[in-house]
């Protein structure tokens, strides 16, 4: 692995973990926004997905 790999996998993890902090969040959405994060291929891709989740998420 490279410097650069090593940091982008230590931020997703770090940004995982925030999630799993979310008080707010479902399992469900947590889920997902764990995925969304694993998936995503820059940090703005990332933030853009997650934006576009929470604009189409239904809040019960």
């Amino acid at each position: 692995m490279t410097e650069k790999e090593i940091q982008e996998h230590a931020c997703k993890e770090l940004l995982k973990k925030v999630v799993d902090s979310g008080q707010n969040y479902s399992e469900k959405m947590k889920s997902d926004l764990k995925g969304i994060i694993d998936v995503g291929k820059s940090p703005e891709e990332i933030c853009e997905t997650i934006i576009a989740y929470f604009a189409m998420y239904t809040w019960e």
